[in-house]
């Protein structure tokens, strides 16, 4: 009887360093993976979408940075695209949020209406740029140019983006900004995309005459679009460049105009400046800058 109760004994006592070998393996595994989620998704991966001031430059005061939820510094390289707001942007880092691409990356519901409530974040999920969005400090983006050229540097180098794969887009004074930012430096972007962009004088630095941006874009992939009816921006500020391109001989040239009364407005109801609120939204955009690398 001694020996069955030593050794029921033995075999109850064997059990219990079983059950407690096992909980400390469980135990163990669970604060493994609690210390291996929060230091690389908390720590090693940065948001996937902030608004920080600058330090790559002194002339561009902030930025928005997107990064794809597929970011990885330690996998493939990937697109860097760099966005111009137009005029209302200006100082004003909600209103940049708050429309077009940037109201898309944010997850915001969509402006126009009759459009599923969570399209922008579908949107936001799936895109994938790393996307900068710079904040200007005056009207005018030509005297920040440096700034810009920083801004994908730092795109390239810090967030690991592919720099054969750098795209340029700007609605209004965006899209001013984006042909001359391209036809400056067009050795640095792969395909462009401005939108109701126009020349002008009243931005120092601009280019003013569309024979001065013929040479530099004449190889340049171009998607350009404008609304027919834009009270704000006339359809002529694209399409006096748009002939100039083609006489110089670029045939990597698209051109979409939205005809009368299928542009949001803007400023005014009626006014149809809006065409950038149908433009990015086409995902055929996306498919098309990433055909074209350098």
């Amino acid at each position: 009887l001694i020996r069955l109760t030593l050794v029921v004994f033995s075999m109850f006592r064997f059990l219990f360093d079983y059950l407690d070998l096992l909980f400390f393996l469980f135990h163990s595994l669970f604060l493994f993976t609690f210390i291996y989620f929060f230091f690389f998704l908390m720590i090693r991966r940065p948001p996937r979408s902030t608004l920080s001031s600058s330090s790559a430059a002194s002339d561009v005061y902030k930025r928005q940075v997107f990064l794809p939820a597929s970011w990885d510094p330690g996998a493939d390289k990937l697109p860097v695209l760099l966005f111009l707001h137009g005029g209302g942007g200006v100082n004003n880092q909600e209103n940049v949020k708050g429309q077009s691409l940037g109201r898309m990356l944010d997850g915001k519901a969509p402006k126009l209406p009759g459009l599923p409530e969570d399209e922008n974040q579908r949107f936001a999920l799936n895109h994938g740029f790393i996307t900068i969005l710079p904040i200007s400090s005056q009207r005018g983006w030509q005297p920040q140019f440096s700034g810009l050229i920083a801004l994908v540097d730092m795109a390239v180098t810090d967030l690991h983006g592919d720099p054969d794969r750098v795209y340029l887009a700007g609605q209004s004074m965006g899209g001013n900004g984006a042909w001359t930012l391209g036809a400056t430096y067009p050795e640095r972007f792969a395909a462009m995309v401005p939108v109701c962009g126009f020349l002008s004088d009243k931005y120092p630095g601009s280019f003013t005459n569309p024979q001065d941006l013929g040479v530099p874009l004449r190889a340049m992939p171009i998607w350009a679009f404008h609304a027919e009816g834009d009270s704000v921006v006339p359809v002529s500020g694209t399409e006096t460049i748009l002939q100039e391109l083609e006489a110089v001989g670029n045939s990597h040239v698209r051109y979409t105009k939205y005809p009368l009364g299928t542009a949001p407005g803007v400023l005014a109801p009626d006014d149809e400046h809006g065409s950038y609120e149908l433009a990015f939204k086409d995902p055929e955009v996306y498919d098309w800058l990433l055909s074209h690398s350098l």
